[in-house]
């Protein structure tokens, strides 16, 4: 049987119509410019990808998804651990976050077949507020998402995108400047790294599979550990403190090091008698691919 034409018509606009948000309810939602210290963020993955409708054997592409990781915040959202946008948070009937009743019961049984959901009587949505602004990034991505249980959902042309969450994380410092001193009062995981056969003294988490690991002791180091499906990727010496004795006596070296919120790495060699006399000797910068997790030098 012949598919009528204003079905595709209708189809590859799907949920083009989807109501945005009143203005009232627009006026509800208290804009969030930062992430609090130690505030939690969901995070999800992606998962599947499917046509709305499969008789019509429209190709659907997973390679645009298929490295990324949402995150959610309050109204901020991360992209792969990095902070891009703001939303408007809603609550509404699933019915009405479609203006066309035919989208919803499309979508109802789309993700009934293939990932067994039903629809409850409310989802929790979401919406950029630069939807309409070229330079979001978030936009390459979605304008709208909405939420069943640990899945989060849009659609792309006609397609219907499935990430799942995978865990609820402590942001804690990773959005701001990290060096020694912020360590005082991070708290520590229950992780063991080993380097140079001696156990680490104190491991600190600060983004998924990104590690600061600390060896006290006479010699105090501090090593920068990467990893990626549970493999070791990277380790990099990012701050020591030690005194060497010598024929003048006794000469103190140090690196000192800084994490921002990029996850760029910027060293500070020095040496001297003391902490209060240093004399910088150079400097280096690295940088955390978050693709492949390497710690690169820049």
């Amino acid at each position: 049987m012949k598919i009528p034409i204003i079905f595709y018509l209708l189809f590859f606009t799907f949920f083009s119509c989807k109501k945005a948000p009143s203005r009232e309810n627009e006026k509800k939602v208290i804009e969030t410019k930062s992430v609090k210290k130690n505030s939690s963020v969901d995070t999800w993955k992606f998962v599947k990808i499917f046509s709305l409708s499969p008789s019509s054997n429209y190709s659907c592409e997973y390679k645009k998804y298929e490295n990324v990781e949402f995150g959610l915040s309050k109204d901020s959202i991360f992209i792969n651990g990095k902070y891009t946008d703001d939303v408007y948070t809603n609550s509404i009937t699933s019915t009405s976050y479609f203006d066309q009743q035919y989208l919803y019961r499309a979508s109802k049984k789309r993700l009934k077949e293939e990932l067994n959901l039903d629809f409850p009587l409310k989802v929790k949505s979401i919406r950029n507020k630069k939807a309409y602004d070229n330079s979001s990034l978030l936009n390459q991505y979605f304008e709208d998402a909405f939420f069943i249980g640990d899945y989060m959902i849009f659609d792309d042309n006609g397609c219907i995108v499935c990430f799942k969450k995978t865990n609820t994380k402590e942001i804690g410092k990773v959005i701001k400047v990290l060096s020694k001193k912020d360590f005082e009062s991070f708290p520590e995981i229950n992780k063991t790294i080993i380097i140079d056969d001696s156990q680490a003294t104190a491991v600190y988490e600060i983004n998924d599979n990104i590690f600061v690991a600390w060896f006290d002791g006479d010699n105090e180091r501090w090593y920068l550990v990467t990893y990626k499906n549970k493999n070791l990727v990277s380790e990099l010496l990012i701050g020591k403190s030690e005194t060497i004795e010598n024929e003048n006596g006794t000469l103190d070296n140090y690196i000192d090091f800084k994490i921002d919120e990029n996850l760029k790495i910027s060293l500070e060699f020095s040496t001297g008698q003391n902490k209060n006399s240093k004399k910088i000797i150079k400097t280096e910068n690295y940088q955390i691919n978050t693709e492949s997790n390497k710690i690169e030098k820049l």
